[in-house]
């Protein structure tokens, strides 16, 4: 696994985070973890051993707030396979934006 930079000092979580009334602690959490990291591409084994969760936990975790706007992802596939994911804080949902048009949020897929 390639080694994300982090400069662990703890986790902080955001006020628009904490006191949202939309989400539940286990997401908040997952949302501090998250935005840790400069650019957080591990894997979702790798998120619920981090969180103590089990993995089908850790996917509808992400499911819900991807839907509720809280984060993005972008995957490169090569076929079926996810190669590599990105996955970020929509900084947009913090400032109370909605429409968030300036974003990348999707897959890519190499053919070769």
């Amino acid at each position: 696994m390639v080694e994300m930079e982090r400069k662990f000092k703890g986790i902080w979580i955001p006020a628009e985070i904490w006191l949202s009334d939309e989400i539940n602690m286990q997401q908040k959490a997952m949302l501090g973890e998250i935005d840790s990291y400069k650019v957080y591409f591990a894997s979702n084994a790798h998120l619920a051993e981090k969180m103590s969760l089990s993995v089908p936990r850790v996917k509808a975790l992400l499911s819900d707030l991807r839907g509720k706007g809280w984060i993005k992802q972008k995957e490169i596939r090569k076929g079926q396979l996810t190669v590599k994911r990105t996955i970020w804080i929509n900084k947009n949902k913090l400032l109370g934006i909605e429409n968030d048009t300036n974003s990348i949020d999707g897959i890519e897929n190499d053919t070769n």
